[in-house]
């Protein structure tokens, strides 16, 4: 019964096509319309549908990094990141992290944070991030954020927009800094905004008086060396300490309440060359100020990079770029210039390489097929149906909420060849009725008419293949489902507008390959009429 319900189906179906493609075909200007409407409604929608490299996915795991001010000590960063992990120890979605600090000049640290399997949770890894970030922001005293491993991919801080300001002059970089912070703020989607030009590190600076060093009989070297080895701590050679059955370096220094304060500097003494003590207040001056923790190069020039996460929905990473360059065209000063790195990089270098691996698939099968059919006209038809598909594509990716990102794009690369085969069967069965003597009419409606349940079983056996992608069933299925979603889309559109577009332009190129030959025709036969003259005995002129 059910094989006999898809039968009577079918051929309603194949009575009711007949009848709309001899319309189309009395009307082919109007599904010219029509097709060159779809090829402008897919650019169009391809402009509207964003883009970035890697969606977001809930794999079930994360990494937090915190910061805490510049100069902070290590006792302090660690206090600050068991506030953290308190925090984490309150999510029931957390089944382990584990926690590293100190490094980066002992103010930071990182926590990589494993979930709970997907299916004994509540909430989605992008919910939890979420809810910490707002939990993190109300910690004083640290700055803390959530990183996504696939947000962090290509990344070298870890964020998914990064870009690095170089130029010569290190007070023009401090004001850009700032002002491209306060303008990244304001803009929807862009959170956890941070730069690695941190400024306010505290510092000593011990200045000698060489003058009075040596009217003391100091030389500067024993004066380093002094400071050095009580303030900072020099290891004795040959003196280890042996606990437990392991054994330690010896590290002498001053006393932890001496060496604190920046005057007891020059409460040291040491020996001068005659044996005398002399106070180190005699011959230095110490004076505290601030600078920066680390001055970073690019291309050697002064630079710093800032870095900042988007929140999934609010904003796309090829949004933020945009939203970067536009900035950047405003605000930034000769001899500055804004070099993307990281995750933005390689987006840009990405897409470019796809879109040149499309491009090169379109000539390659372009190449295949006139080959094939040993006719450079019949390929063109065949692949109309690759622009036909754009707007199934991009219209659910619009429609779904998806992006343009590298999946995307691959399953885009898929559809090219997809959807020829639509075309090839179309075409390769016209031709072979026009060669057993057929009329080009007759041809186009017979080989349609028999080809249209073939080309919607494949079709629609293919979009159901790509339902499971384009769901996202499985772990950290999200990134993969807008391959499955392109591939889907654009078969539909690409089966649905195939059956009428190929056939009227096939019926076109037919006219226009005719109009071309017959001039040359006309001439072939003008030349056989002037040899037959000529054999006897006069010309055409004569």
């Amino acid at each position: 019964k059910v094989f006999h319900l898809f039968e009577t189906m079918f051929l309603r179906l194949e009575r009711v096509y007949v009848k709309v493609l001899g319309w189309s075909l009395r009307w082919r200007f109007i599904v010219c319309i029509i097709a060159a409407a779809s090829l402008a409604g897919g650019i169009l929608l391809a402009g509207l549908v964003g883009r970035e490299l890697v969606p977001s996915s809930d794999t079930g795991q994360f990494m937090v990094s915190i910061k805490t001010p510049v100069g902070s000590s290590l006792n302090y960063t660690d206090k600050m990141m068991k506030k953290i992990g308190y925090i984490l120890d309150e999510v029931p979605e957390v089944q382990s992290f584990f926690s590293a600090g100190g490094f980066g000049g002992g103010n930071k640290g990182i926590f990589f944070v494993h979930l709970r399997p997907k299916n004994k949770r509540r909430r989605s890894q992008l919910e939890i991030i979420s809810g910490l970030r707002r939990q993190f922001s109300r910690v004083p005293g640290v700055f803390a954020f959530p990183i996504e491993f696939e947000r962090s991919f290509g990344a070298r801080r870890g964020s998914p927009l990064e870009f690095t300001i170089s130029g010569p002059e290190l007070k023009e970089l401090e004001r850009l800094d700032v002002e491209f912070q306060e303008r990244l703020r304001k803009i929807p989607g862009v959170v956890d905004v941070d730069s690695d030009l941190e400024l306010g590190r505290p510092m000593v600076y011990v200045n000698i008086d060489r003058k009075k060093a040596a009217d003391q009989g100091v030389d500067v070297t024993g004066i380093g060396n002094a400071i050095r080895a009580l303030m900072g701590g020099v290891e004795v050679a040959d003196a280890k300490f042996k606990y437990e059955g392991k054994r330690y370096d010896t590290i002498v220094r001053l006393a932890e309440p001496y060496r604190d304060l920046p005057k007891n500097i020059g409460e040291l003494h040491l020996r001068n060359r005659d044996g005398r003590i002399v106070g180190l207040k005699d011959v230095v001056s110490v004076k505290e100020a601030t600078g920066f923790n680390v001055i970073n190069r690019r291309n050697r020039q002064r630079s710093f990079v800032i870095s900042a996460n988007l929140v999934e929905g609010e904003i796309t990473l090829g949004e933020a770029v945009k939203g970067v360059n536009d900035m950047a065209g405003e605000i930034l000063p000769e001899q500055y210039t804004l070099a993307f790195s990281g995750k933005a990089e390689t987006f840009k270098e990405s897409m470019r390489s796809l879109i040149f691996i499309i491009i090169l698939s379109m000539i390659i099968t372009y190449m295949v097929l006139a080959s094939l059919f040993d006719s450079f006209i019949h390929p063109l038809t065949v692949m109309l149906a690759l622009p036909l598909s754009f707007i199934g594509g991009f219209g659910l990716l619009l429609v779904t909420r998806n992006t343009i990102n590298a999946f995307s794009m691959i399953g885009l690369i898929l559809l090219l060849g997809l959807v020829s085969k639509n075309s090839i069967l179309l075409v390769d069965h016209m031709n072979r009725l026009r060669r057993e003597g057929m009329e080009v009419g007759q041809a186009i409606v017979k080989a349609s008419e028999i080809r249209m349940r073939p080309i919607l079983m494949t079709g629609f056996s293919t979009i159901f293949a790509m339902l499971p992608i384009a769901i996202g069933l499985g772990h950290g299925a999200e990134a993969r489902a807008g391959m499955g979603i392109v591939a889907a889309g654009g078969m539909f559109s690409s089966m649905c507008l195939t059956l009428l577009v190929v056939p009227v332009f096939y019926s076109l190129l037919d006219e226009l390959s005719r109009i071309v030959r017959r001039p040359k025709r006309k001439k072939l036969k003008k030349r056989k009429k002037t040899r037959k003259t000529a054999a006897a005995g006069y010309t055409t002129e004569e």
